[in-house]
């Protein structure tokens, strides 16, 4: 009869910890899908999207444990989550031209960089922290009317050259990032490519993180186990530290008021629709962490997420080892 309550006290805490775990599958803790009502479009949510596949990958193992598994060990796991203000962004910028040859898109984009760099050097922006990276040159063509056995064809010709760099700066904040941008938008330069954040900071505060979750699961570790007369021993420890940047954290979606009747003539007439633009917004990292930031995450920040399980030798083993 002991042996059956041991057991049954085992299972049901180590079953009431994997429903809730960071790492369970369907959904995942940290909401990563997101669920927008009204207008709101969640299948278009590409952000969400990449943050859902980025955490699911980042999984320590698979929680559908065996019952010999379960009777073994009780699994308690914390989770922090920090979060670190930027010290750098980069911002990658594209620059396109085309011509007859490939020399002469090469020193147009050689213009326009001269003139960049300039004005980007006069913004106090390093040198070093300029850096320009050809991407491709391809050439172009174009339909032509011509004439095959008496029968009007259209041919594609060469017609010249398609050449496209891409110039990189890193700055210190926003605000010199788009200053940054308007100059090169002076110069006709209107594409930016990508931007990123960065942090020197980093290992120190993964370390902040892990230290943290090894305290939550502690915590959880003190009330739940309490229930033993004597606490179980620690048999295992697993940690799992995931670095997550302010780009996997945007959220896109298509805001849309259809008419409801439009009538018989317009259904004999072809119909274009207007453009509907997207929306992106910045959601930020949405995580059910046992310790995490007070604030809303009203601006890009690089998030640190630490989650930390310890492994307890299951009182019911020990029993049955008696």
């Amino acid at each position: 009869m002991r042996r059956f309550l041991f057991t049954t006290l085992a299972l049901l805490i180590v079953i009431n910890f994997v429903g809730s775990s960071l790492f369970a599958q369907g959904g995942g803790a940290y909401g990563g899908g997101g669920g927008y009502s009204g207008s709101y479009n969640a299948g278009n949510s590409a952000g969400a999207q990449n943050l859902g596949k980025l955490l699911s990958q980042s999984s320590i193992l698979d929680l559908r444990l065996q019952n010999k598994t379960a009777l073994n060990a009780i699994m308690i796991e914390g989770t922090a989550e920090f979060r670190i203000q930027p010290e750098q962004l980069r911002v990658v910028l594209a620059l396109t031209s085309e011509g007859d040859s490939a020399q002469a898109c090469q020193e147009q984009i050689n213009k326009q960089i001269a003139a960049i760099r300039k004005d980007w050097l006069a913004l106090q922006i390093p040198e070093k922290d300029i850096v320009e990276d050809f991407i491709s040159v391809l050439p172009r063509y174009e339909w032509t009317t011509d004439k095959w056995e008496e029968e009007n064809i259209r041919v594609q010709k060469h017609n010249g050259y398609r050449m496209q760099s891409n110039l990189h700066v890193a700055v210190n904040n926003e605000t010199e990032a788009m200053a940054a941008i308007d100059k090169a938008f002076q110069h006709g330069v209107a594409e930016v490519v990508t931007f990123d954040y960065w942090s020197s900071k980093l290992d120190e505060e993964k370390q902040k993180a892990m230290t943290a979750a090894v305290e939550a699961a502690r915590k959880k570790s003190k009330t739940l186990l309490a229930v033993f007369s004597e606490p179980p021993q620690v048999i295992n420890v697993q940690e799992k530290t995931t670095v997550i940047f302010p780009t996997s954290l945007y959220t896109t979606y298509q805001n849309v008021l259809e008419e409801d009747y439009l009538g018989r003539y317009w259904q004999e007439r072809a119909r274009i629709k207007a453009y509907r633009p997207k929306m992106t917004f910045y959601r930020g990292l949405d995580s059910n962490a046992d310790i995490k930031p007070k604030e809303l995450p009203m601006r890009p920040e690089i998030a640190v997420v630490s989650t930390v399980r310890i492994y307890y030798q299951s009182p019911a083993e020990r029993d049955g080892d008696e």
